[in-house]
């Protein structure tokens, strides 16, 4: 028999981010009873956060068995199969949460991000349309619609959302997370950086809240701050559209120095040439120099004691 006081206080840590201290309760708890499947689908969530993929398989698979008629363990192996890069078994498991309770609006809301990972935005907009009219004034629909509205370049949409999500309520991390990229997408660094640190002060271990973090330092920097922002440029574009536009960049650079050598400027136009070339090292090393001073970060607030 789950004890659910304990249940509900593990599944507030989960809530708030502090998956190690749910995962030692969970631990204790399955000690007592081995056969809680909803005790192995929430170990199972905090595992996969902390990319633990091969244990929260275990774990989801166990809790599967013992409890598939919950909504949330088919969740929680949603988001396992997203990880995995399974994005059609991942609506599938979304579905079966739909087919359990109609109304589980988180369903939705995965399968929104998973429709965005596929590239169908009219589907990750059609399923946002469902959760919000199942749940119009919730948090979570605001945080979905305004990242959604943010992907696609649509920043006062985007601003209007997360202003609705920090009203209903400011000391939440995911609301100050989506104000902080919104400003930080507007240019408004310093606004962005308060609400990354109040982010971080919530939860230190939060990756969202120290890569925004990271795309503060990225944003004031002067040499990787060009990057920075080409790269979220072209994050917001579709596939095509990603394809599309470097195309047409590769060939401005070398249709332009190649009327540069027509017209006589034969060291103009090689110039340019070397141009595109520095550009693409310049894009080429921006990435790992992005990883590395994520790593730092994380280094830095996991280990600082004074934090």
């Amino acid at each position: 028999m789950v004890d659910h006081y304990r249940f509900d206080l593990a599944f507030d840590r989960y809530r708030r981010g502090q998956y190690h201290a749910c995962i030692d309760l969970l631990r204790e708890m399955l000690g007592e009873d081995p056969e809680a499947g909803m005790l192995h689908g929430l170990l199972a969530a905090c595992l996969i956060e902390l990319k633990r993929v091969t244990g929260a398989q275990y774990e989801i698979g166990i809790a599967l068995g013992q409890a598939s008629n919950i909504p949330f363990i088919h969740l929680v192996h949603a988001e396992i199969l997203v990880y995995r890069r399974k994005l059609q078994a991942a609506l599938a498991a979304c579905d079966e949460a739909l087919r359990l309770d109609p109304e589980t609006v988180d369903a939705h809301l995965l399968k929104s991000d998973v429709f965005q990972l596929l590239g169908q935005r009219d589907d990750a907009l059609d399923s946002l349309g469902a959760a919000t009219a199942l749940a119009p004034g919730a948090l979570g629909v605001h945080a979905a619609r305004g990242y959604f509205e943010l992907r696609r370049g649509h920043n006062e949409a985007a601003l209007k959302h997360a202003a609705d999500a920090l009203a209903i309520d400011a000391g939440s991390a995911e609301a100050n997370l989506l104000m902080g990229r919104v400003r930080l997408t507007r240019g408004e660094v310093d606004e962005a950086s308060q609400h990354a640190a109040f982010a971080i002060a919530q939860n230190p271990d939060s990756e969202e809240a120290l890569r925004l973090f990271v795309d503060i330092r990225m944003r004031r920097n002067r040499l990787l701050g060009l990057w920075w922002r080409a790269n979220n440029f072209l994050s917001r574009l579709t596939t095509k559209g990603m394809a599309v536009t470097l195309i047409v960049a590769y060939l401005t650079f070398n249709l332009t120095a190649q009327i540069l050598e027509d017209l006589g400027y034969a060291l103009i136009g090689g110039l340019v040439s070397i141009g595109w070339l520095g550009l693409v090292l310049y894009s080429w090393f921006g990435i790992p120099i992005y990883k590395r001073a994520l790593a730092r970060e994380l280094a830095k607030f996991k280990f600082n004691p004074d934090f």
